[in-house]
């Protein structure tokens, strides 16, 4: 499985507001409810959250009108680390599905040295 080879384009995006979006994250375990409503803003998109399952919340953008190459997934997942509280966000893009890439998070954190979810 690794290395993991995906490719990837660089995105030039405006990370203006990137400070207030990472602050909804660090409240995002706290509430089922609030969290899928809401949904998540991440680069200045709006991602809509379709699973609650702390330590892990995801969902994605875009939608059948454009197809796969349209849409884009988010998790976000909690992570412990000597006591220490540390949040990874991934996103991910067609091929890559959100069964693929939120099941790849345990070996990225146990190649990191960082394989506890809370």
């Amino acid at each position: 499985m690794w290395p993991l080879r995906i490719r990837t384009k660089p995105v030039k995006k405006n990370y203006s507001n990137l400070n207030n979006e990472i602050r909804d994250f660090l409240t995002a375990m706290n509430d089922r409810d609030t969290t899928v409503g809401r949904g998540f803003m991440f680069c200045g998109y709006h991602f809509d959250v379709h699973r609650f399952h702390p330590p892990l919340v995801y969902g994605r953008r875009g939608g059948p009108e454009g197809g796969p190459e349209d849409a884009e997934g988010i998790c976000l997942a909690r992570l412990n680390l000597n006591g220490t509280i540390y949040f990874l966000v991934i996103t991910y893009v067609y091929p890559i599905v959100s069964a693929r890439a939120i099941s790849i998070i345990p070996d990225f954190l146990k190649a990191s040295e960082c394989n506890l979810l809370i």
